[in-house]
């Protein structure tokens, strides 16, 4: 796991793709890349990768983003209706 500061562009990138529906990108990244790039969060993010495989019919909306360096994550919230 990377220690360090919060990379909000990354979080964002991500909350986007989410977003977008871009499921194909985000199935693409590396376990490596996500690490990297996603330090201390980036554990969590492949509990979200779950998610969108179950949840691959619905629409994302971002609820909330907030970059916590107190915690040295970004905390999101991401809601999701039906199609």
């Amino acid at each position: 796991m990377t220690e360090g500061p919060v990379n909000e562009s990354w979080d964002r990138e991500f909350l986007e793709a989410i977003i977008a529906g871009n499921h194909d990108t985000l199935k693409n990244w590396s376990y490596e890349s996500i690490e990297k790039s996603g330090g201390n969060g980036g554990q969590e993010i492949h509990n979200w990768l779950v998610l969108l495989g179950i949840l691959k019919n619905f629409k994302a909306q971002t609820v909330y983003y907030e970059p916590i360096p107190e915690w040295v994550t970004g905390m999101a919230i991401v809601q999701f209706s039906k199609n």
